[in-house]
C-alpha cells in the first residue's frame, strides 16, 4: 500500500502580515485638540449646573410669605 494515501496534505505558508500604516501626526493633533476641547466644555457645564437654581427668567411662582403657627400650619 501507499503510505501517502493516509497522510494529511501540507498547508501552504501564510502570507506575511501587512505593514502597519504610519500614524498621521496631523490627525493625532486634531484628535487631541478635539478631546481637550470637549473636556473643557464638559468641565464648564459641570461647574455651572450646581449654581444655577432658577431659569434665566427668574422665579415664576408666588413666594410663600405666611408665618407658621404653633402647630406647623
Amino acid at each position: 500500500m501507499c503510505s501517502s494515501m493516509f497522510k494529511a496534505p501540507s498547508m501552504p505558508a501564510p502570507p506575511p502580515p501587512a505593514p502597519l500604516p504610519e500614524p498621521l501626526k496631523d490627525m493625532d493633533q486634531r484628535v487631541a485638540a478635539g478631546r481637550d476641547s470637549t473636556r473643557r466644555k464638559a468641565a464648564a457645564l459641570a461647574s455651572l449646573s450646581s449654581t444655577r437654581l432658577t431659569s434665566p427668567l427668574g422665579l415664576t411662582s408666588q413666594a410663600s410669605t405666611t408665618q407658621a403657627s404653633l402647630l406647623g400650619q
